[in-house]
């Protein structure tokens, strides 16, 4: 009887592998999108820490998972860019998001 053992490709360490060359341009692309995000988002935060009954709308219309009103709200704010809004019992999440980046900021109610 025979006992054949199985063939694998001979172990080339990590190290020897060689990583593709760098060019950073999509990273600096990525990176100079940014800047306007972090400037609607301010803004919402703002807004948000400032103004107790828009606060108070914003929650309660998240509380009640009314995302027509929830979107209305962050709309009236005339920001550049639109913001995706998702929520949970315990707090909210705004997100700005492209192709090239995603920045979004969580805040808690609970």
């Amino acid at each position: 009887m025979k006992y054949y053992y199985p063939v694998y490709p001979p172990f080339i360490p990590y190290y020897y592998r060689p990583f593709p060359a760098i060019s950073p341009n999509t990273f600096i692309e990525s990176a100079k999108t940014i800047p306007p995000y972090l400037k609607d988002l301010t803004s919402l935060a703002e807004k948000i820490s400032s103004d107790r009954q828009y606060s108070e709308q914003l929650m309660n219309a998240a509380q009640e998972s009314d995302q027509q009103k929830v979107d209305s709200l962050i709309q009236g704010l005339n920001l550049e860019h639109s913001i995706k809004t998702t929520y949970t019992p315990d707090g909210v999440r705004f997100e700005i998001s492209s192709t090239r980046c995603r920045v979004s900021m969580s805040l808690r109610w609970r």
